[in-house]
């Protein structure tokens, strides 16, 4: 006899399902050009990311477009639950209704509340998202309303200092979570912002360090709290050769030097 396949002929109300897994068995490249929720990613200006290990993402965002990418990092699967978007894009958030920014430089999650900070630009302001429903599942989602405040700062047009050809505006930030302070560069204002997040619905400037140096860029919190160390891209610029600088400010509450530069550290 012969042996004959039997064929799986599709009827009314039948579906197909299928899952796409990126690189094979073990995911060595996340791709941020994707369509998520019927819009279009770029992948293009991914500038910096931040881990919210409580909720098992990773924040990227990108200094060109207005949304930010929720990455899964943790795969929650079950016994009756698989996690398919671990290692992959979880959720696209957009930001559209409050500042008006083109574009995020730093992005730091709230170590005491459900809020993420994007140092944002045109017009220069600390945007404020309510992550707290941000949902990990299997879809891939896109949230148009987590938008809850953007927190105001000068915004200068001009590059104080020496000039450059780079028109940046807030850039770095973190978080002295003690006193649940945010520090924020400004690059093209060469300052140092201040805010206090206990101020305020969703946080108060509290100080600004000016001529902190050329072009600050990232700033860091010191292990016990006490001091900034402030990045600055460009530094000291003479006769044409610049050397960039580290700031260290002190941001003890209980000091006298309080929000003042104590030194620089100087690249030779």
């Amino acid at each position: 006899g012969q042996l004959v396949p039997t064929q799986n002929i599709p009827t009314l109300g039948d579906t197909i399902e299928f899952v796409t897994d990126y690189g094979g068995d073990v995911n060595q490249v996340i791709e941020l050009a994707q369509t998520v929720g019927g819009f279009n990613t770029s992948g293009v200006g991914a500038v910096s990311t931040t881990l919210d290990e409580a909720r098992g993402f990773l924040y990227v965002t990108s200094k060109l477009t207005d949304y930010v990418y929720v990455i899964d990092i943790r795969d929650d699967s079950t016994a009756s639950f698989s996690d398919s978007n671990y290692m992959d894009i979880e959720a696209l958030v957009l930001v559209t209704s409050i500042s008006g920014s083109i574009g995020f430089r730093d992005v730091i999650v709230d170590p005491h509340q459900d809020r993420l900070f994007l140092s944002g630009r045109m017009p220069d302001a600390v945007v404020v998202l309510d992550i707290s429903t941000l949902e990990d599942n299997d879809v891939k989602e896109t949230y148009t309303d987590l938008q809850i405040d953007a927190l105001p700062t000068k915004g200068s047009l001009e590059d104080l200092g020496e000039g450059s050809v780079a028109q940046v505006g807030l850039a770095g930030m973190a978080i002295q979570s003690e006193h649940n302070v945010l520090l924020v560069t400004h690059y093209n204002e060469n300052a140092l912002y201040a805010f206090d997040l206990d101020i305020g619905v969703n946080g108060t400037e509290v100080g600004y360090v000016s001529d902190i140096g050329e072009n600050p860029h990232l700033v860091r919190i010191s292990p016990d709290g006490k001091h900034a160390f402030v990045a600055n891209y460009i530094g000291e610029i003479e006769e044409n050769t610049t050397s960039s600088t580290l700031a260290i400010v002190d941001i003890d509450p209980n000091s006298e030097s309080y929000l003042e530069v104590l030194t620089w550290l100087v690249n030779r």
